[in-house]
């Protein structure tokens, strides 16, 4: 933004075209000059011969001035004295009027900032940003990105801002502003990829997954007390890869997640902690075999729960039987393909599972107060898995994690907990979560040409809203800086930045991570403060005129005009607050869009206008697609539960 004052380069032109001016009026000088000679001496041959067109050349008069001076001197005197008023005339005008023109100071343009919106289309297409509407329709892989705002054109068509590379995005938009019917949704029908999203109040299923389990591919539903046909149950222990060298790594982050609800950090665990993780994670294992062995099934958190519960078996009996497991060992060979459930478990050698031996050794090794404390700790771990409706809603899997991005055809989760229930389930849900995200990167990554190959058949975009209200994810900062490698883009949702420092603290890397950023009207000043320092600054010229003279004279004898250069903030915090809300009708409704600021790494930022499904027919006919339930829940598994095999002959405790 720049409101007086020029560039150098601009100075520049306007003295070259100054000089070029002054050249040419010399020259048509010249030629009315040769031409009045001529035509006083009627043409006579001895002037010479003249240019093409009957032109003589207009420096010509000189020569002919001292030449035939004698002929005519009166003439003569004139013809010079007329020179010399033009060349005096011309010059002068000249110079002064390229010194009005570039009076102004130079530079000014970027002495303090060169901050600046971004409005035009060209910009925009020439950033990626901006595409052929025409694409929308497409479900070509080739051809896909996160639609984020809409822009007008000159002519008044709307264009939507999208983008298409693998950058993940930052959406801070307070509550009532319009993400659910804008960003939300409109990804929801338009992502041709596996989708994985945290669905607060289930309104972006209601309105997504229709035309995603019709064009896109398997549609799935969690939610840990969800009670109707379209809900789906979840195992979690089924992310334990049973048999191989990865059991006790995965055994371990299901244990840490349990334990750790509050996301801490093993770093802050106090003895208790530290201690019912190790023991949890061996009974975890435990609960696993011992319940392939005897029900051919696979186990759940239910049965963990029930193992270390059992009013039948006293907890010294449960750790003699563990330490006498007869599982068998698993193969420790380096490489190779990691082989499915059943060739794991056929592959087994003769033996006993060690982690799940050493478990329970530690645990006979405690004295009674302190083992009684430890086992207290695994137990209060499993609390919530004693509701049965919970049990019921993660004893199977109508899913595999690894399918929704990895299956014949794109999958699609979204996740879900009632309002009121969602303070009794943030851990459950952030063991989700980070089980998802932990599982996507969990291939070894291949390079080709030094770039890393996607090692999954579908990119996923991670679709979390305000997810702040679960506590800290861990393993959110940490996926952001590499998990596109993965083939991941998260599209992360917040109110404000108050709700994820709370969260997060100060230091977070989330807003650092996130390459695009989309901030609508906030409600705060810190907020408001940091979007208007991302929007930079810019220079502007203030101007000062300060004249002098006799107060009661003809005229002012002395005018003295200054230029200052002056910082300011391309939208300051106030400006930011005061972005245009969306329109609503006196029931609250939303009926037409209001203004938001793209904030994207490298670039100016982009004032760009809000985007609601409704106002697009092509959208509003995606989200009429009927979706139709597959539901396949189990049962609860409540029967009686052997819980300890039969101790070898000779087994001593």
């Amino acid at each position: 933004m720049r409101e007086e004052g020029l560039t150098t380069g601009e100075a520049a032109r306007i003295k070259a075209f100054g000089l070029l001016i002054g050249t040419v009026l010399l020259v048509t000088y010249g030629f009315v000059v040769s031409h009045y000679i001529a035509r006083h001496f009627g043409y006579p041959p001895q002037l010479g011969p003249t240019w093409p067109g009957g032109f003589y050349p207009p420096y010509i008069w000189i020569n002919w001035a001292f030449t035939y001076y004698d002929a005519d001197p009166e003439m003569f005197k004139m013809v010079w004295i007329s020179f010399l008023i033009a060349f005096t005339l011309i010059i002068s005008g000249t110079f002064l009027a390229i010194g009005m023109l570039t009076r102004s100071p130079f530079g000014v343009a970027d002495a303090h900032g060169t901050a600046r919106w971004i409005t035009e289309i060209e910009e925009l297409r020439a950033m990626g940003l901006v595409h052929d509407p025409a694409n929308r329709n497409s479900l070509n892989p080739d051809d896909t990105g996160i639609y984020l705002a809409v822009v007008e054109d000159r002519d008044g068509s709307y264009h939507y801002v999208r983008s298409v590379g693998n950058e993940h995005c930052l959406v801070v938009a307070p509550s009532r502003t319009g993400k659910g019917v804008g960003p939300i949704v409109i990804n929801g029908v338009t992502w041709p990829h596996a989708l994985v999203c945290y669905d607060q109040k289930r309104e972006t299923f209601y309105a997504t997954a229709g035309w995603r389990q019709k064009y896109v591919g398997p549609v799935y539903s969690w939610n840990p007390v969800g009670n109707d046909e379209t809900f789906n149950s979840y195992n979690f222990l089924d992310t334990i890869r049973l048999g191989t060298v990865w059991e006790v790594t995965d055994s371990m982050d299901v244990a840490t997640l349990l334990i750790d609800p509050a996301s801490i950090g093993a770093a802050e665990w106090d003895h208790w902690k530290k201690t019912g993780f190790a023991f949890l994670q061996a009974v975890i294992l435990y609960t696993c075999y011992l319940v392939e062995r005897l029900q051919k099934r696979r186990a759940n958190l239910r049965d963990v729960y029930k193992v270390l519960n059992n009013p039948d078996q006293r907890g010294d009996d449960l750790y003699k039987a563990m330490l006498h497991n007869t599982f068998g060992r698993v193969d420790m060979k380096v490489g190779g393909p990691i082989p499915n459930r059943r060739e794991a478990l056929a592959a087994l050698m003769p033996g006993r599972n060690e982690t799940i031996a050493e478990g329970a050794a530690a645990m006979l090794n405690r004295e009674p107060e302190e083992r009684t404390s430890v086992h207290s700790t695994a137990s209060s771990a499993l609390t919530l898995y004693a509701d049965p409706l919970v049990a019921r809603n993660t004893s199977t899997s109508d899913f595999q994690i690894e399918d929704i991005w990895n299956g014949e055809k794109p999958g699609s989760l979204y996740i879900t907990v009632p309002p009121d229930q969602e303070a009794k389930f943030q851990a459950m849900l952030r063991m989700m979560l980070t089980l998802i995200l932990r599982t996507e990167q969990r291939p070894q990554l291949a390079y080709v040409e030094g770039r890393a190959k996607m090692p999954w058949r579908h990119r996923t975009l991670a679709l979390f809203d305000e997810f702040p209200t679960l506590g800290e994810i861990k393993e959110i900062e940490t996926a952001l800086a590499r998990i596109a490698g993965y083939g991941v883009q998260l599209f992360l949702f917040i109110q404000d930045l108050p709700q994820l420092f709370d969260r997060y603290g100060q230091n977070q890397t989330i807003i650092s991570g996130c390459q695009n950023k989309l901030i609508y009207s906030p409600n705060d000043n810190i907020t408001a403060d940091w979007a208007s320092g991302e929007c930079g600054e810019t220079t502007i010229v203030k101007k000062e005129i300060t004249v002098s003279g006799n107060r009661f004279g003809n005229a002012l004898n002395h005018v003295q005009v200054r230029f200052e250069e002056k910082p300011r903030d391309l939208a300051n915090s106030q400006e930011i607050r005061r972005l245009a809300p969306p329109e609503k009708d006196p029931d609250g409704r939303i009926t037409a869009p209001g203004n938001v600021i793209i904030l994207r790494t490298g670039f100016n930022p982009i004032f760009a206008t809000q985007m609601l499904y409704f106002l697009d027919p092509e959208m509003m006919a995606r989200l009429k697609t009927p979706f139709r339930a597959g539901h396949s829940n189990a049962a609860i598994l409540d029967g009686p539960l052997t819980l300890a095999l039969p101790q070898p002959e000779g087994a001593q405790s």
